[in-house]
């Protein structure tokens, strides 16, 4: 007997990424038959990560029924999209300090890159993107201000020529900057 397979089909089906294996969706009922013994299938293939893009799966049957014919083998497809992360972003005033800058971004789920540095004092915006393809950043953009720096001086003292009634040499030192005096 052939089983009667107009109940059910196997759907192109997308799922977002959570690290398990997924495999296309049956929709329908297998189907039984006369002699209760269930048409069973299993896949040749499943997508965990969106990096395995398209898979195209074969799906083969299987029963322990000694009265039915088993039906072709069918196929359908399953890809993994991004899951959306939201990342904690860190302090948004940061002084100058003569080098690239930007706000640090930080996920639980991935490893985050920040791009959009800037060095001079100024209004910016960054933004932050995952290393991996399995996520994407749902607050992507930050604005965030690179702010003056304190500055400090220091006072540099020579006593080696504070002798026969010179007064020593003094001379100031800053941390940014050149010194007028």
């Amino acid at each position: 007997a052939e089983y009667d397979i107009s109940g059910f089909e196997f759907l192109a089906s997308e799922y977002t990424y959570d690290g398990e294996m997924h495999y296309p969706k049956l929709s329908g009922k297998m189907p039984v038959g006369a002699d209760g013994i269930a048409l069973e299938y299993y896949f040749s293939r499943g997508a965990t990560r969106v990096s395995d893009g398209v898979v195209t799966s074969e799906i083969v049957f299987r029963t322990n029924s000694k009265n039915y014919r088993l039906p072709e083998r069918v196929y359908s497809s399953v890809k993994i999209l991004p899951k959306g992360i939201n990342v904690v972003w860190g302090n948004t005033q940061i002084s100058y300090n003569g080098n690239i800058q930007t706000p640090a971004a930080t996920s639980d789920e991935c490893l985050i890159a920040v791009s959009g540095g800037e060095i001079d004092v100024g209004k910016y915006v960054a933004t932050a993107s995952s290393e991996s393809a399995d996520y994407y950043v749902i607050n992507e953009k930050i604005s965030y201000e690179i702010i003056k720096a304190a500055n400090s001086f220091t006072a540099v003292v020579d006593e080696a020529v504070s002798y026969e009634g010179q007064a020593p040499s003094i001379g100031f030192s800053s941390r940014f900057g050149e010194i007028n005096y």
